[in-house]
């Protein structure tokens, strides 16, 4: 039966995506390996990888590992080829961890990830969703396609005789045509990053437990006390501060308060005088 590693790839990945909707975890994880397994291969194929055609299989022995052992092998043809600067694999390998194996694993192995999660506290929902960003990533490859296109003819305008204002112009949409490119092999990086990872979205309520409580409770009386000394220590230092700073300050603020002092008591003796007049005279 012949290989068709591009056809494999979108079946396995097709069929895991599937899987994992329905929270059939063991099996998703097994044929998400596998698509990966068959996508790398099938780059590795047009990136000059020797192949047995009459053995249906790479020719190489390295070249026949499984997702966790292809990621070197596939950075070496990447690299020697003139095309491969668009592929660029994330490090680590994501699949580091996967074996082919492990399809004779018990299926609770693969739920320890959520068991741990939940051993933090109460958990109150679970959200776990998948996108398929295929459609973005080709979008992107034809927008970078275009604008390199685009920057290869600046350049040859660049090359050719103009006056200084022209040469001043080419060269500040190259520096923007260029801007452009490398923002965009950014966004497709990341992207191409989040295809092989899922979003899992908890609501968490931290768990008390009953011996800790307990042991509050039988301490409670000096506790108490204790909090109550600190509590009075800081009203303490608070007004102490308070007492240091009206002192420290005092030669901003008394003049003008001992001068409106004055003034306040000379204004009431002043009204005070007349009656005391009248009073004599009577």
């Amino acid at each position: 039966m012949e290989a068709d590693f591009l056809d494999a790839h979108g079946r396995h990945w097709d069929d895991a995506e599937r899987l994992f909707q329905d929270q059939r975890w063991a099996n998703a994880d097994h044929l998400y390996g596998l698509a990966a397994e068959c996508g790398l291969k099938r780059l590795m194929l047009a990136f000059g990888m020797p192949y047995d055609v009459a053995r249906d299989w790479p020719d190489k022995k390295q070249d026949r590992e499984h997702a966790n052992g292809l990621w070197a092998r596939f950075e070496s043809y990447r690299c020697g080829h003139h095309q491969g600067a668009g592929y660029m694999l994330t490090t680590p390998n994501p699949f580091a961890d996967w074996d082919v194996a492990q399809r004779y694993a018990h299926q609770a192995k693969f739920d320890q990830a959520l068991e741990a999660i939940r051993e933090v506290g109460t958990l109150l929902g679970l959200q776990i969703t998948t996108e398929d960003v295929t459609g973005s990533l080709f979008d992107m490859e034809a927008r970078l396609a275009t604008l390199r296109a685009t920057e290869e003819s600046i350049r040859t305008l660049l090359g050719r005789p103009g006056n200084l204002d022209q040469t001043i112009a080419i060269r500040e949409k190259l520096a923007q045509v260029r801007g452009e490119i490398e923002a965009l092999a950014a966004q497709r990086k990341a992207l191409s990053d989040s295809v092989t990872f899922s979003r899992i979205q908890i609501d968490l309520e931290q768990s008390a437990k009953a011996g800790y409580l307990a042991s509050k409770d039988t301490n409670w009386l000096s506790e108490s006390w204790a909090s109550s000394v600190v509590g009075l220590s800081s009203v303490l230092r608070e007004v102490g501060s308070g007492a240091v700073a009206i002192a420290v300050y005092s030669p901003l603020w008394l003049p003008p308060f001992a001068g409106l002092y004055w003034l306040v008591r000379r204004k009431r003796l002043q009204s005070a005088s007349p009656a005391a007049e009248v009073q004599f005279r009577l």
